[in-house]
């Protein structure tokens, strides 16, 4: 069977630049506020990394808690999708305070070596 070409078929990926800095500094401010309510239930040396730029931009919450000893916690988000609409975890009300709660606390997630995403 050949190859399936759906390019022609796809949504264009290109947006207005200052539409798309604005989006992300929307989305930037929601990916502080996540990291700020971590701290707030036990959290510590919280960072935010931001990788890449425009539609290509993935942002990284990295943080540490007290009872995991040399484990650095990590989330990875792409705030834009495929078609270059705003969408990420915010998207799905995915809140990180949360997962540290009743998640990690709780033993739904297992560290695992020095770096563990969740």
């Amino acid at each position: 069977m050949p190859d399936l070409d759906v390019a022609d078929r796809c949504l264009p990926r290109r947006r207005d630049e200052r539409e798309v800095r604005r989006e992300l500094d929307e989305y930037l401010d929601f990916s502080r506020s996540q990291l700020r309510a971590a701290v707030d239930v036990g959290a510590r040396d919280a960072e935010l990394v931001v990788r890449g730029s425009g539609l290509d931009t993935e942002v990284e919450l990295r943080f540490r808690l007290d009872g995991f000893p040399g484990t650095v916690f990590c989330r990875r988000d792409v705030p834009f999708d495929e078609s270059g609409a705003i969408a990420g975890l915010r998207a799905w009300n995915i809140a990180l305070d949360e997962d540290v709660e009743c998640g990690i606390r709780r033993g739904a997630v297992e560290p695992r070596g020095p770096v563990t995403w969740i």
